[in-house]
C-alpha cells in the first residue's frame, strides 16, 4: 500500500511569499534615511584627471593596450614610463603647474570627506 501526502498549505505559502516581498520593499522605500540627499566633496581640479599620481606613472601592457580617457599627472615626481602603451584621450600634465594645482585641491577634498560625521 502506497501512503501519499498532499500539502494543503503549499498554495496559500506560494501566495504569501510574493506579498511578504512586496510588502519588505515598500517599507523599505518609505523609510526616511533612504531619500536623504548626501553632499557632493568638492573635487576642484582634480575631477578632469583620470590618473593623478605623486610617485610617477607605469603604464605595463602591450602597445596600445591601455586606454584612459581624461587627464594625466603626477607630481612632485614626473617620471611616466610606457607611454608606448596608452591610448590617451586627454592632456599629459607631468609635473606641471595644473598637476600641482590638483594635487592640493584633492589634499582639500580628502581632508573634507575625512572630516565629515557618517550615519550608518
Amino acid at each position: 500500500m502506497k501512503t501519499t501526502f498532499r500539502n494543503i498549505n503549499a498554495r496559500r505559502t506560494a501566495k504569501r511569499i510574493p506579498t511578504a516581498m512586496a510588502l519588505s520593499l515598500v517599507a523599505v522605500l518609505a523609510h526616511p534615511t533612504a531619500t536623504a540627499a548626501v553632499s557632493v566633496v568638492n573635487l576642484g581640479t582634480t575631477s578632469g584627471f583620470a590618473v593623478l599620481a605623486g610617485s610617477g606613472i607605469t603604464i605595463a601592457g602591450a602597445v596600445n593596450s591601455t586606454v584612459i580617457t581624461g587627464d594625466i599627472g603626477t607630481f612632485p615626481t614626473v617620471s611616466i614610463t610606457g607611454l608606448s602603451n596608452l591610448v590617451h584621450n586627454g592632456v599629459n600634465h607631468a609635473g606641471d603647474d595644473v598637476t600641482q594645482l590638483a594635487k592640493n585641491d584633492l589634499i582639500t577634498a580628502y581632508n573634507d570627506a575625512a572630516g565629515r560625521s557618517y550615519d550608518t
